[in-house]
């Protein structure tokens, strides 16, 4: 009666209803953070599906109608004006003006107009150059002031044409390319070094480009000039016979560039009778060889009609930290400015701005936006959402990287220099992923599913309680013991008896067959009771006896010729292989544990029945057992396939994390798993290599998600079945 009492008592009915509604909340809960992680992992990648923007961030005006003669800014420094003062005619202003506040100058300095100006950056300090008679001078900004600095100041080169030319125009002439400083004229070009007072020496044989900012450019790395000599373009380290490239059209300008050993160029195309000439940027690369020596290669980056008359031109500005080319077009109609990708050359924004016949010496280019001096205005451009500069041909099909000369598929997100385009082709990571996860599945179906099939279904009750449990925690073990077992032991062991290996996994179905042909003959000889009573001695004999055949009994004799074969056929280091093998060990108690309950999950009505028909257990193993089991088992394969394909410690510890696009068991890998792993860590939050890798999380959890789901249907189609046919 007390028991009855309390059952139906008020106090249990609340005791019961707040239990579920825990439960309840925890569920729900469980839900809720999954959603969350999801979505997180989705805002993350989002930017693959947008584009970046440009947009008007401010503009002012000089006071007292001045007009900017000169402006220019790099990075976050501050921005560099020269305006000319219409109070003094002679008086110019070369001022500093705070990045965040464009409203009065931080510093000015007082100069002649006729001094002329040309702001430069040179490690990490800017350098204003301007004429003073015969002296080329310098100022540095310090502190917020310009200061004369000696170390910059050259006399100018001793040349009669040079007296002629106004210092304004002399001195925009002026260039730093690396560690040389260039002056190039009609009356040829001039360098001296940065970092050490040396008068300026003369280079010959250099065509004078009008329309130019630049004659001449110095390649750095590789100590080359680059410069045109008549319709050719020649590189050359002027001790050396030059490298000569013959011009398709006409070149009216070049232009420098971040990268080393490449560089832009402006070219006329000549066209047939008719039609209207075109005027390309192409981006030329050097590369060097050891095979054919010195290559040049050329890239159309883009093309806009030209007209002479109105001095059509384009102005090409690069980004440091993403892959971003900015490209300015002047036409006849307007002015445009594009964005591009650096690597596929995809068009990802466009602007049109206010006509201005200040362009393109008011211009200049930084990380995060670009400067425009109209007359007495200037107006800053910014950027946003760089990062969405990646394109979906960017990460998934081969593209022609500078430095190479054939599409590849290439991820190098920290190039050995900053303004290299990185590289972030996911190909190689999916690959490796792939290629790792079917060399484990052919390890494991075949360990996983034969250990299956006999404690599921021959294996005595006593057997079947002492393998099935020790199976299953052998499947706790964390993957990172198995990846240190397999880092340590099985790397050197397999590069040792690799060829022994193989041999073994190929002898071992012809010795099973030779074995049934022998137990065959010996039932017509009526002496199959010998080979019945002893049979799990003589397979465990005839297998021992393979094993000592191939790594000892031919690794004497042929151990010579097996070392050859494996260094010219298979060379072994750090590869797939060992992956593939490892993780293949480690999925396999997964397989086995899910296989095995499918095949113990099978109708036992089923197997009695065929047993009554008079069908042997291998006929009804074949018939009857795994066509039932078969959904069971598919749904087993898809999960170790989908575990294979996230786990991280094993291939992180195994391989040498090579991430190269081939299908060579024998060659490098990274997978995307373990990819997360090393970079994440040590990912840039400023360009676009945090976003890339969380695009390949998203890839990640797409595919084990699907896989995991596919499986769980098939296992519950499965369990549907079963019970109806029970």
């Amino acid at each position: 009666m007390k028991f009855l009492h309390y059952n139906n008592s008020q106090s249990r009915f609340w005791t019961d209803n707040a239990f579920k509604w825990c439960v309840r909340f925890s569920g729900i809960l469980v839900i809720l953070i999954f959603i969350a992680l999801i979505l997180t992992l989705i805002y993350r990648a989002s930017p693959l599906f947008y584009s970046p923007q440009v947009r008007l961030s401010e503009h002012f005006s000089l006071p007292d109608s001045q007009k900017f003669l000169a402006v220019g800014s790099s990075g976050f420094t501050p921005i560099i004006s020269y305006a000319h003062d219409p109070i003094q005619p002679d008086l110019c202003y070369l001022s500093a003006w705070d990045v965040h506040d464009l409203s009065v100058p931080i510093s000015s300095y007082p100069l002649k107009c006729d001094a002329g100006i040309k702001v430069v950056e040179y490690n990490a300090t800017l350098v204003a150059f301007y004429i003073d008679e015969q002296m080329l001078k310098a100022l540095t900004l310090s502190a917020g002031e310009f200061v004369p600095t000696n170390s910059f100041s050259r006399r100018l080169p001793q040349h009669p044409t040079l007296d002629l030319l106004p210092k304004s125009t002399l001195v925009k002439r002026l260039n730093l390319l690396n560690d040389s400083l260039l002056i190039d004229t009609s009356a040829g070009i001039w360098r001296s070094s940065m970092s050490q007072v040396t008068p300026f020496e003369p280079l010959t044989e250099v065509r004078y480009l009008p329309d130019s900012g630049y004659s001449v450019l110095d390649l750095g790395q590789t100590n080359q000039l680059v410069f045109s000599q008549g319709t050719d373009l020649l590189i050359s380290s002027m001790t050396n016979t030059p490298f000569v490239y013959p011009m398709a059209g006409e070149l009216i300008a070049l232009q420098p560039s971040y990268q080393p050993n490449v560089f832009f160029a402006q070219i006329v195309e000549p066209v047939s009778a008719g039609e209207p000439k075109l005027l390309s940027l192409v981006r030329f690369s050097v590369n060097h060889t050891a095979y054919s020596g010195l290559t040049l290669d050329a890239v159309v980056v883009k093309s806009i009609p030209y007209v002479a008359e109105r001095q059509t031109r384009l102005l090409v500005g690069e980004n440091d930290i993403h892959n971003i080319l900015n490209v300015i077009t002047e036409t006849t109609n307007d002015i445009v400015f594009t964005m591009l990708n650096s690597v596929t050359l995809e068009t990802l924004t466009v602007l049109t701005l206010p006509p201005s016949e200040y362009f393109p010496e008011l211009i200049k280019f930084n990380r995060d936006g670009f400067i425009v001096g109209d007359g007495a205005r200037i107006s800053r451009y910014a950027f946003s959402q760089l990062a969405s500069a990646i394109t979906y041909a960017e990460l998934f099909l081969p593209q022609t990287y500078i430095g190479y000369s054939e599409p590849a598929e290439h991820w190098q997100t920290n190039p050995s220099l900053d303004y290299q385009d990185r590289k972030y082709n996911v190909m190689p990571l999916l690959i490796g992923s792939a290629k790792v996860s079917l060399l484990a599945l052919l390890v494991a179906i075949p360990l996983a599913l034969g250990c299956a099939i006999y404690v599921g279904y021959f294996a005595p009750i006593m057997v079947q309680k002492i393998i099935k449990p020790f199976i299953e925690i052998v499947e706790a073990i964390p993957s990172v013991a198995i990846g240190l077992i397999a880092a340590v032991w099985l790397a050197p062991l397999a590069e040792s008896f690799l060829l022994s290996f193989i041999m073994f996994v190929c002898l071992f179905p012809l010795v099973l067959i030779v074995a049934h042909g022998c137990f065959l003959l010996s039932t017509k000889l009526g002496i199959e009771h010998i080979f019945v009573s002893a049979e799990l001695a003589l397979q465990t004999l005839l297998i021992i006896g393979l094993v000592w055949i191939c790594f000892i009994g031919l690794s004497a004799p042929m151990g010579a010729f097996f070392v050859d074969v494996q260094a010219q056929v298979m060379p072994f280091n750090k590869s797939t292989l060992v992956v593939g093998i490892a993780m293949g060990i480690a999925i396999s108690p997964t397989i086995f544990s899910l296989a095995e309950d499918a095949l113990s999950g099978v109708s036992r009505s089923m197997v009695k029945a065929a047993a009554a028909l008079g069908a042997t257990r291998l006929q009804t193993l074949t018939y009857i057992v795994l066509p039932a089991a078969a959904p069971g088992i598919i749904a087993a394969i898809m999960i170790g396939l989908g575990r294979a394909f996230g786990e991280t410690m094993i291939v992180l510890m195994v391989t040498g994390n090579t991430p190269i696009a081939n299908w060579d068991i024998f060659a490098g890998v990274r997978a995307l798993s373990a990819n997360l792993v090393i970079e994440l860590p040590e990912a840039n939050q400023t360009n676009s290599h945090l976003t890339v890798l969380f695009i390949t999380a998203l890839l990640l959890f797409v595919f084990t998600f699907c896989l995991n789901s596919i499986a769980e249907l098939i296992k519950h189609q499965q369990s549907k079945v079963m019970r109806g046919s029970e």
